[in-house]
């Protein structure tokens, strides 16, 4: 299954029961990790992360050996995975800037989006996490069919600050953290954890009179690497450094997946949602102000050569997995 062939499925499986019951219609989540790569995650045979919610998601459904992103770095990843079109369709071909003034073209006025097609059906929709498909008016979520928002338009933030920082070329620092269309100043909380909480209180909101699609874009393992102690200290202090964070980073993404699924069970709308889960490009050797002169070793793309902005299988081939109750058989594997 290629991601076209997904996007289309998605909408047809709405529309295929647009005449039956709303209840009857599946509701939608989508996880979207930033630069996780092949050997990240458990289901793929890496010995050393620790990605139980992952590993459950994929034994609960079907896992794809050969998924393939549309790009391998992250906006024109995420235009794909949203639209169903070739990077270049959809105007947004390359990583797109970060600024200040908030005013960064990406995805065009009345392009057709999976929550804009989903929305003629019924659906309410949100989009949590990191957006990077443009900060202009025209190309925030919610002028791309999306109801909701919460999350940074930027390509990273800092995990407790949330401001974005960029030291080479032209020095910028500021803060990027919205709801909808206005800029919020939560207390200082890991990202990784907001962004599963409000994941949460959205489906908290849901009634399962009406469907809905969460699109829930983490916006870890990317950099600034950083993560509580408390992830850190589930992998050995012999484990090398880079590789260390990068995996407790990885740990608190899943941590965020099991309350999501754990609040579906509890309103008891886990049987009717479809979850599909992948990373939006490989992982990185990119070093940002990095405590070495050397790549970046944390990310692993194992068992394939290459990194994210390549295209080499490391960096396009995903981890990837889909769970649709009763309609997908546990334990699928397709290649």
């Amino acid at each position: 299954m290629n991601r076209r062939s997904f996007l289309a499925s998605a909408a047809a499986a709405g529309a295929s029961l647009a005449t039956r019951a709303q209840s009857s219609r599946p509701n939608f989540v989508i996880i979207y990790t930033d630069d996780q790569g092949f050997g990240d995650v458990g289901f793929n045979g890496a010995a050393d992360a620790r990605t139980p919610n992952l590993d459950g998601l994929a034994a609960s459904g079907v896992r794809f050996t050969d998924w393939y992103t549309n790009s391998p770095v992250c906006s024109p990843s995420r235009a794909s995975l949203l639209t169903g079109k070739y990077p270049q369709r959809t105007g947004v071909a390359l990583v797109l800037d970060s600024r200040a003034a908030f005013d960064v073209p990406g995805l065009r006025q009345g392009e057709i989006t999976l929550p804009g097609e989903l929305k003629r059906l019924g659906y309410r929709s949100a989009a949590v996490g990191k957006w990077h498909l443009g900060s202009a008016a025209h190309s925030r979520p919610r002028a791309q069919g999306f109801d909701e928002f919460f999350g940074f338009f930027s390509g990273w933030t800092d995990f407790y600050s949330h401001r974005y920082y960029k030291q080479s070329g032209t020095a910028q620092i500021f803060h990027d953290l919205w709801h909808n269309d206005q800029e919020v100043w939560e207390d200082p909380e890991y990202q990784t954890e907001l962004l599963g909480r409000k994941a949460v209180e959205f489906i908290g909101q849901q009634s399962s009179s009406r469907p809905f699609l969460l699109y829930l874009a983490f916006g870890a393992p990317h950099y600034p690497m950083i993560a509580p102690r408390k992830y850190v200290d589930r992998f050995p202090a012999s484990l090398d450094r880079d590789r260390r964070m990068h995996l407790a980073m990885v740990a608190a993404v899943d941590d965020a997946v099991g309350r999501v699924r754990d609040t579906l069970r509890e309103r008891g709308l886990d049987k009717n949602t479809v979850i599909f889960f992948q990373s939006d490009n490989g992982a990185t050797q990119e070093v940002r102000a990095h405590y070495a002169a050397q790549p970046y070793r944390g990310g692993s793309n194992a068992p394939f050569r290459g990194f994210k902005a390549g295209l080499f299988e490391g960096g396009i081939r995903m981890p990837s997995c889909m769970v649709w109750p009763g309609r997908i058989p546990a334990g699928k594997v397709v290649s």
